[in-house]
């Protein structure tokens, strides 16, 4: 018994994977676990749990981020996220002696109307992470400094958006970010382009990433991050 979520196969069906807290299910604060399971396989297996090799304290495996393959199945792309903090004890102050108040400082990333609007959202939020079934490897790819990776078609490397430093600016110009080539065989992060709007889009064969400046339509190659 447990709850299963999230179930995918990989391109060719021979691959399964899904994220369950039946191991921990009976436990109060139970624990989701990435399970894995080959068609030749008698039964699926733990792949990345809390007690994974590199898997970050007081993280967990996500039950609220889709899983994807990469076309030969070799990788499966999932998300985690920092552990929710505890539920607070309910509040039983009379509803006329309730206080209601909002606090924020000039140097938040996000000015407070913003701060609500986009509250959901961040409580949700997941970090995209990998495991490569050949090397048995776990490797977190997005984390509170670059919270969105999106992987090319091959899975070999991912296009990064790191945007703290331009938070401040949505509320008068557009979105921007920095945008990084990385390696989600090894998490190294190659600096592309800096300050770009919009997003950039993998090329079917992954060796290009496209986006578009304003002005021009520019390239950037995987792993060198030659901009053309």
């Amino acid at each position: 018994k447990g709850k299963y979520e999230k179930l995918a196969f990989d391109e060719e069906q021979t691959r399964f994977a899904f994220v369950s807290d039946h191991d921990d299910a009976s436990a109060k604060d139970s624990r989701f676990k990435l399970y894995g399971w080959d068609r030749k396989a008698a039964s699926a297996s733990e792949l990345v749990g809390p007690q994974t090799h590199g898997f970050a304290t007081e993280w967990i495996v996500s039950d609220k981020a889709n899983l994807s393959f990469s076309k030969n199945g070799d990788r499966v792309f999932f998300g985690t996220a920092p552990h929710p903090p505890a539920e607070k004890a309910p509040d039983n102050t009379p509803a006329d002696e309730k206080v209601s108040v909002d606090l924020w400082a000039w140097n938040d990333d996000y000015i407070q109307p913003m701060q609500k609007v986009r509250a959901n959202t961040e409580r949700n939020r997941t970090y995209r992470a990998v495991y490569d079934f050949n090397n048995k490897q776990f490797l977190q790819l997005a984390d509170l400094t670059m919270n969105e990776v999106a992987p090319s078609e091959d899975g070999r490397y991912a296009i990064g958006g790191d945007d703290r430093e331009y938070r401040r600016m949505q509320e008068y110009d557009e979105r921007y970010d920095d945008a990084y080539v990385v390696d989600t065989a090894t998490g190294k992060r190659t600096l592309a382009v800096k300050k770009h709007p919009g997003r950039l889009t993998w090329s079917p064969d992954s060796k290009y990433a496209i986006y578009y400046d304003g002005k021009n339509w520019i390239t950037v190659s995987a792993p060198a991050a030659k901009l053309t």
